[in-house]
């Protein structure tokens, strides 16, 4: 399977972050679980605005925010889209991108997962 976790949070980090320095436990955990289905044979794919170039780390491709809008993302054809914390981050790039399934990954109250910024025009 292909996966593609989003991440809106304005953190820079990448799969050695959780060794190197402190971090968010979400972010920490989608590192985690990002190399470990990488190891598990999926390919996985992380998108962040911390991020300032694409390139490969254990495993994982990294690559910034704003390459969603770009014609990159019609070729990543994930399987599992996953907003993390964002209910809305998930389910907007379904549709700019044309697949994938969306699911949320809220570590946090419901509520404030809710607030995220829309990342995509809607003209």
């Amino acid at each position: 399977m292909r996966f593609l976790f989003i991440d809106l949070m304005d953190v820079m980090y990448d799969m050695d972050t959780p060794k190197t320095k402190p971090l968010r436990g979400t972010q920490s955990a989608v590192c985690y679980v990002a190399q470990t289905l990488h190891a598990k044979g999926h390919r996985v794919f992380l998108c962040t605005q911390g991020i300032d170039r694409m390139h490969t780390l254990r495993g994982v491709v990294h690559f910034p925010l704003g390459m969603l809008n770009s014609p990159l993302a019609n070729t990543l054809h994930p399987d599992i889209v996953v907003g993390v914390n964002s209910t809305e981050v998930a389910s907007q790039t379904v549709r700019v991108i044309g697949c994938g399934h969306p699911v949320c990954w809220v570590h946090c109250n419901p509520e404030d997962a809710m607030a995220t910024n829309n990342i995509f025009p809607t003209d």
